[in-house]
């Protein structure tokens, strides 16, 4: 059901985008790519190949490689308060693995504080 009533691979754009970090305010233009946007409830994912073969093993992934910080680049631009992140593992039987992030759980508010960092770093050396 979700395959089929999200968009696919649907690009957005933001213009001046508002960020805050260490009190500094600042603003970028945007650009992301989603894998699945649905647009009737204004949130979307990712999928994301995995060698984790448990949805703790991938949970950990989602933390190790920062995803967050990426699912919430994508927020920044949609406004979106939900997201989710779907692990497809590479072995047999190929389990599905969601990790879902919302505005003001760990995950999200983690992703949150890394990508003002980064967006501050790059903003600052432009």
């Amino acid at each position: 059901m979700l395959l089929q009533r999200c968009d696919k691979e649907k690009e957005l754009f933001k213009k001046s985008a508002p960020f805050l970090h260490d009190g500094h305010a600042f603003q970028l233009d945007m650009r992301c790519k989603y894998d699945l946007w649905d647009p009737t409830v204004t949130w979307g994912g990712d999928f994301k190949s995995t060698a984790a073969k448990t949805q703790e093993a991938f949970t950990r992934s989602v933390i190790n490689y920062d995803y967050p910080r990426g699912r919430l680049f994508y927020s920044k631009i949609t406004g979106a308060k939900r997201d989710v992140i779907i692990g497809v593992s590479k072995h047999y039987p190929h389990k599905i693995f969601p990790v879902y992030l919302r505005e003001g759980c760990p995950l999200w508010e983690a992703g949150e504080q890394r990508l003002n960092e980064l967006a501050y770093q790059y903003w600052s050396l432009r």
